[in-house]
């Protein structure tokens, strides 16, 4: 979950977005530069529909203030698994494209315990 802002400030809603996709890299413990895209996990697209919200979310999950999220994804790992290794780094990359202005690209780091 994240808020997305657009160049002005605001939130983004649908409309803002031409496409969104994201990538799991799982990361070197000796080369923090080294990316390694997961596979079934590389470049997937998604529907904009599903993922970005017109109106703020706030709800329980959300822990940062009491306005709320625009951007929610789970990764679906019933037919791919995403995160492989126990104890190992990954890094989600979401990337996007909006209707006019520069893309943007969300990134979290995720730890397999």
């Amino acid at each position: 979950m994240a808020r997305v802002k657009n160049q002005l400030g605001l939130p983004i809603v649908q409309n803002d977005v031409a496409s969104i996709s994201y990538t799991v890299y799982a990361l070197d413990a000796r080369d923090p530069d080294k990316q390694t895209p997961v596979e079934g996990h590389e470049d997937v697209p998604l529907d904009k529909a599903e993922v970005v919200f017109d109106e703020l979310q706030p709800d329980d999950r959300w822990k940062a203030d009491e306005l709320g999220y625009n951007f929610a994804h789970t990764i679906n790992v019933n037919t791919q698994s995403a995160f492989r290794v126990r104890g190992a780094d990954y890094l989600v990359v979401y990337s996007i494209t909006p209707v006019s202005g520069q893309a943007m690209q969300l990134a979290f780091n995720a730890r397999v315990i």
